[in-house]
């Protein structure tokens, strides 16, 4: 059975194990923070109040809570790759930053170098719900989830590969190009 006719109902098999151990992290984070704010004891809110500070101060625990919050910490320990990849992380390389208007189609980021051949090589695969984004000073392909975490990565020329994995995996066939008549 396909998904919205874009790929077979198996892959939503993956979306419970991908997000439930994060479901259950913001639920615990929730409830701990919730029974810190709301200590009845007023010996434990004093200690609460004065230890607070000196926590903010440190430096690590507001930005491991803040990343932890905004999820920009999670990362799939056996989450659905293309490539094979052992951990699916959120796409967040140095100095390229997160890619805004993020739609159901996948996204090929490649170099910008590369940006005609990928089009072309996306092309092959016609009903392949795949945008090309070309990034400056990116030194490798990468296939991009709809919900912004990396699906596979490559070496810059291979995004081709990235594709073909992807066709595979959603059970599609590759658009052999006809030669036309002249």
């Amino acid at each position: 059975m396909a998904v919205g006719g874009l790929a077979p109902g198996s892959l939503l098999d993956s979306y419970e194990r991908e997000r439930r151990p994060v479901a259950k992290g913001v639920v615990s984070t929730t409830d701990r923070l919730t029974r810190l704010a709301t200590v009845r004891s007023p010996l434990l809110r004093r200690l609460r109040n004065a230890l607070l500070p000196l926590a903010g101060r440190a430096g690590r625990l507001p930005r491991r809570l803040a990343k932890n919050l905004s999820e920009l910490d999670v990362a799939y320990p056996a989450g659905w790759s293309v490539d094979g990849s052992k951990k699916v992380e959120r796409w967040a390389p140095k100095g390229q930053g997160v890619l805004s208007g993020l739609d159901p189609a996948l996204a090929l980021l490649v170099p910008e170098h590369q940006e005609k051949r990928a089009a072309e090589d996306a092309a092959r695969f016609r009903t392949l719900p795949v945008r090309v984004v070309p990034r400056s000073h990116l030194g490798h392909a990468a296939l991009l989830r709809p919900d912004g975490y990396v699906a596979g990565r490559a070496a810059p020329d291979q995004h081709a590969q990235l594709l073909e994995l992807l066709a595979r995996a959603l059970g599609f066939r590759l658009v052999k190009s006809v030669p036309t008549a002249t």
